[in-house]
């Protein structure tokens, strides 16, 4: 309980902005949608939640920041790792859990609202609500996300910056660079398109046990590689 006390204590003050982080999305969001309606002819779009989901994912990497900043306040204070680390997780699920109700229910009153939506996509928005409401994603979210979080801030106060650097660079490989080759070649028999192919084959062959069961193991190794990062943390002044 001292663990989780020093936690709260040391946290609380960041949720008012976490929360903040996910409600102005959603504002920008519904502001970003009125222009574009007002020059379609006012034509509805979601762009609230989908705001409010970047958001989210600041949210994210604001938790990862701050188990680097308190894990070396912990390490000058002498406090044990593990008594850290259990506190901190436990206060990153509540972060991550209440800023995603925030989402989904700020997404709740975009749709609720839509008045000229199309029936295509509130047949998306409901099946979507069904599965981010199911109460095993609502207890599985949090837990993954600040297992994950956690360990890109490991990663971070472990290796610095060369961490930040080889994670953006593969964010920009990834997002960038490989969606623009693989448009490249696209239709032509090039060792790329054999690859996406065979994963293709390999994602859509596997059935949702099994990509639990992966989704798991993932899990499970970012958690160990977190607390052995941590474990060779050193102190810095």
């Amino acid at each position: 309980m001292d663990t989780i006390r020093r936690e709260w204590s040391a946290q609380w003050r960041n949720l008012p902005p976490q929360l903040g982080f996910v409600a102005g999305g959603f504002v920008l969001g519904r502001l970003f949608a009125m222009g574009v309606g007002l020059m379609a002819e006012g034509e509805w779009l979601p762009f609230g939640v989908l705001f409010a989901g970047f958001g989210l994912l600041a949210v994210f990497f604001s938790v990862a920041m701050q188990f680097v900043i308190g894990l070396h306040h912990a390490i000058l204070m002498s406090r044990t790792r593990i008594g850290f680390m259990i506190g901190n997780y436990l206060m990153g699920m509540l972060v991550l859990l209440l800023c995603f109700v925030l989402m989904v229910a700020l997404g709740w009153l975009e749709f609720a609202g839509a008045k000229n939506a199309a029936p295509e996509l509130l047949a998306v928005y409901r099946q979507a609500a069904k599965v981010l409401l199911h109460p095993l994603f609502l207890a599985a979210f949090p837990v993954v996300g600040v297992i994950l979080a956690d360990f890109i801030g490991a990663l971070i106060a472990r290796f610095g910056k060369r961490a930040v650097w080889t994670m953006w660079g593969l964010w920009m490989f990834g997002s960038v660079v490989l969606p623009r080759m693989m448009e490249a070649s696209s239709g032509k028999d090039t060792l790329l398109t054999r690859a996406g192919g065979a994963l293709g084959a390999l994602l859509t062959g596997l059935t949702p046990t099994s990509l639990a069961v992966a989704g798991l193991l993932c899990t499970a190794a970012a958690l160990a590689a977190t607390v052995q990062m941590s474990r060779h943390k050193r102190a810095e002044a």
